[in-house]
């Protein structure tokens, strides 16, 4: 079985190539492409290969580009996120910060 994404996750996104990227939500990988949104817009890429290990899932793009899908934590929120967000909400808890993210609108 191929590794794949849950698109019930909120995932924290890094990429070298793509500095816009930083959350995923929705995220899947079908018919030879990744998609996500990131509650601003929706992205897609055609796949090149998929690695995985545990819950962490790297994309690697047809255009060279790499991205890295690690399941969101209020951890990771606060160290690489939140800075880079609009009005940097504050949560208490992973369970409130990703179940903000699942009802934020697109």
């Amino acid at each position: 079985m191929s590794p794949t994404l849950d698109a019930k996750e909120i995932y924290f996104v890094r990429s070298d190539h793509d500095p816009t990227a930083l959350l995923a939500r929705r995220a899947g990988i079908r018919d030879g492409w990744v998609f996500w949104d990131d509650t601003t817009r929706e992205r897609a890429h055609r796949v090149s290969r998929v690695a995985a290990d545990g819950p962490h899932v790297v994309v690697y793009t047809d255009s060279g580009w790499v991205y890295a899908f690690r399941p969101l934590t209020l951890d990771l929120y606060d160290v690489w996120v939140k800075r880079n967000v609009e009005l940097s909400p504050e949560f208490h808890s992973t369970h409130e910060l990703k179940t903000f993210y699942r009802q934020a609108a697109l």
